[in-house]
């Protein structure tokens, strides 16, 4: 593949104002210590507007905000940040829907580029991180793989328009064995191994390297890296013989999470609620009923965990996450 993956635009993105400097306009409820309280309507000092629902003086609920470049978040807020289900609409064209917390995106959720790319996946403190699918749509084709910390590593799928590649990934490029299968009648074994001899310098990409996966621009890393040479994998062809499912790599596999980050803050106004109700019916004793999860504590489950909620399905089919012949 050649395309390059959109370079997100969010990394130098200006955040939400604070609302704790009490210049500039304000429409709406207030409570009786003359905070912001309920549903209202802002123009902030450096002229972003909010429009949604507060609590104790900061954004707390659902609410549309609109910065002053055009870029625009609708969704839920938890005191003061982006926290639960929520759409950004970047100035760019891009489009970010899913969960988030802490003004990051985190949880499931779909990235669509300016481009027409579309990455649907896991993310984890606005990285990449678990099992996710990357739709590069100039060339029709899927990659279907785990990232770690915006990294693509471990076991892929990439979807050709006419064939398919099943193998493994190491940082930036396929490494290892590997087998390509095509209309699922045959398949093509060998392995990618990178040329050590060029680390140190550009390759111009000849016949059989692989080139175009990995694009240091495209990917959520420390800017320094993008400077990094690295060398191309070498595909090294070995046998070939009838489709044998069995025969196939590992498919990709989620990432366990170890996030137990609190709220950020706590504005109830009371004692927390319970978590579970309860009902009588006649002759029998009580039963329990488990509360509903609100959109916060949804995106705050672990879809990388195999035991845990999977997210929905979608019925696009060239976005499918199960690719079986």
């Amino acid at each position: 593949m050649s395309s390059k993956e959109d370079e997100e635009s969010e990394f130098n993105f200006e955040e939400e104002e604070e609302e704790e400097d009490p210049i500039g306009k304000y429409l709406g409820e207030r409570n009786h210590l003359k905070e912001r309280h309920g549903k209202g309507w802002a123009i902030l000092p450096n002229h972003d507007q909010y429009d949604g629902d507060y609590k104790h003086g900061q954004r707390h609920g659902q609410g549309l905000y609109v910065f002053r470049n055009g870029a625009r978040y609708k969704g839920r807020y938890r005191c003061g940040k982006r926290y639960g289900e929520g759409v950004f609409y970047y100035p760019d064209g891009s489009k970010y829907e899913g969960c988030w917390r802490k003004n990051m995106k985190h949880g499931f959720g779909t990235y669509t580029y300016a481009n027409g790319d579309i990455y649907r996946g896991n993310w984890h403190k606005n990285l990449r991180h678990g099992v996710g699918t990357y739709f590069y749509k100039h060339v029709a084709a899927t990659f279907k793989g785990t990232w770690k910390q915006g990294v693509r590593v471990g076991p892929v799928e990439i979807h050709y328009p006419k064939h398919k590649y099943h193998g493994y990934w190491d940082w930036y490029l396929p490494q290892g064995p590997g087998v390509f299968s095509f209309d699922c009648k045959y398949i093509l074994n060998g392995f990618y191994k990178s040329d050590e001899v060029s680390k140190m310098s550009p390759s111009l990409g000849e016949e059989g390297e692989f080139e175009g996966e990995y694009e240091f621009e495209n990917e959520e890393l420390n800017p320094r890296l993008k400077f990094l040479l690295i060398p191309p994998s070498v595909w090294n062809s070995q046998t070939m013989h009838y489709y044998d499912f069995s025969k196939l790599p590992q498919q990709p596999v989620p990432l366990a999470i170890s996030d137990s980050e609190d709220s950020p803050c706590d504005l109830s106004d009371s004692e927390k609620e319970e978590s579970h109700y309860s009902y009588h019916e006649e002759n029998e004793e009580e039963v329990e009923m488990e509360k509903l999860p609100t959109p916060e504590e949804s995106c705050d489950m672990d879809f990388n965990k195999e035991s845990g909620p999977k997210p929905p399905e979608e019925d696009d089919d060239k976005d499918a996450l199960i690719f079986i012949c």
